[in-house]
């Protein structure tokens, strides 16, 4: 068992065999060479105690054997968060290539995780942040739809 810390949540990549029922799976490919193909998974949160809860996940290639990780958190849906967020950074981020989804280049898909274990204000302050980013983009868009069905009426 390897032990691997990353506050807020600990991964332990274990060589288990138990069944897992993997609950969320999405293919991604790499923009350098459409031909390997990547896979991220998410299993289904497991109670260990009454407030330690764990969720498998895992990331592979066409070519690699699965390497399940856990992510560890005091309720399942902690437990399913930092399994998305380690999903991330254990396997998208630490891979050399850029992946994508859907065979566009709109990234992966897989969220950012805005931390909320600093300071509630910090966590409300990057909240707001992405939440203006978000409303200008779409805003931007509106417009730009508006503008080209107006020009299209000409």
């Amino acid at each position: 068992m390897i032990f691997i810390s990353l506050f807020p949540f600990i991964i332990y990549m274990d060589n288990q065999t138990k069944e897992i029922r993997w609950i969320a799976s999405r293919m991604l490919h790499s923009t350098d060479n459409a031909n390997i193909e990547f896979t991220i998974k998410i299993g289904e949160p497991e109670q260990e105690t009454e407030q330690r809860w764990r969720c498998p996940f895992a990331f592979t290639t066409s070519k690699d054997e699965m390497k399940v990780q856990y992510a560890y958190s005091i309720d399942a849906l902690g437990a399913l968060i930092n399994a998305i967020t380690g999903l991330r950074h254990q396997g998208i981020e630490k891979s050399d290539k850029k992946l994508v989804w859907l065979e566009k280049e709109w990234g992966h898909g897989v969220p950012h995780y805005i931390p909320n274990f600093i300071t509630p204000a910090f966590t409300e302050h990057l909240e707001k942040m992405v939440e203006e980013e978000v409303k200008k983009y779409t805003e931007e868009m509106k417009r730009k739809v508006e503008n080209d069905h107006s020009s299209n009426n000409l």
